[in-house]
């Protein structure tokens, strides 16, 4: 699968690349899905998923880099589309990058939880409350924003993530330090794989009155093609390992 997946139409560095290319339906095999036979409408809960990464239970490496890029020609279909996250063992996500369904490209520390367990989260470890407030009695984990996708477009977005341990989170984008929490991830389980791709959790998801909703997923409501190009991923267990001097990085600048 991920031979078919080289490309080379565009690159950051050498003349390769990785294309995902996702259409409606397109949602991969997953254990709850909704129709066994696996067809085009096989959605648990509305999610398409294109993507490759490491296996489960399979992440050992304290720094991660690669590269993204959304072509000009990107179409965004108003759902939230994740191109990158780090999972852990049986809790979920512990950061999620990618587009909100309003556009903007952004990290989110999923790991904070949801609604008041955020709150409780966030000022237990930073003495304030960083989570998002969607109304009066519901929060979203906390956000880092990186502007609409449009000042993206055609442009390769180059992410450096360092993960010292399971309560320590550091990203860089384009060489600018945009997430720093020493010691102040929740680090109630290990950190376990990544992927990258194109994973879109909630076609159907809306959100009423603070709270969110699911319904049986339609069609109509992820009818774009999506596509993005990653390349240039690398695992180190030390920065001067990811040799990301090539991509006009010095770790010892960063």
């Amino acid at each position: 699968m991920v031979k078919d997946l080289i490309t080379d139409e565009i690159s950051r560095d050498d003349n390769i690349s990785i294309k995902f290319e996702s259409h409606p339906g397109d949602c991969g095999i997953y254990k709850k899905s909704n129709d066994s036979i696996n067809n085009w409408n096989n959605c648990y809960e509305g999610a398409r998923r294109v993507f490759i990464g490491t296996k489960y239970r399979d992440w050992g490496s304290k720094w991660l880099s690669f590269s993204v890029l959304i072509p000009k020609n990107y179409i965004h279909s108003n759902t939230p589309l994740i191109f990158n996250q780090i999972h852990r063992k049986g809790k979920g996500a512990h950061y999620r990058m990618g587009i909100s369904p309003e556009g903007i490209v952004n990290v989110q520390l999923r790991s904070f939880l949801h609604d008041n367990e955020c709150v409780k989260i966030s000022k237990k470890l930073l003495g304030k409350n960083i989570c998002r407030k969607i109304s009066e009695k519901y929060h979203d984990p906390p956000f880092f924003d990186l502007k609409h996708f449009s000042n993206h477009l055609g442009k390769w977005i180059d992410v450096i993530v360092h993960t010292p341990n399971k309560k320590s989170l550091f990203i860089w984008v384009n060489g600018k330090k945009i997430v720093d929490m020493q010691n102040k991830m929740p680090g109630n389980s290990s950190l376990s794989s990544t992927n990258f791709g194109i994973y879109q959790d909630r076609a159907n998801q809306i959100k009423a009155k603070g709270k969110k909703v699911k319904t049986k997923w339609k069609y109509e409501e992820a009818s774009t093609v999506q596509i993005l190009y990653i390349d240039e991923i690398r695992f180190a267990d030390q920065c001067n390992k990811l040799n990301l001097i090539n991509l006009g990085y010095n770790c010892n600048k960063l």
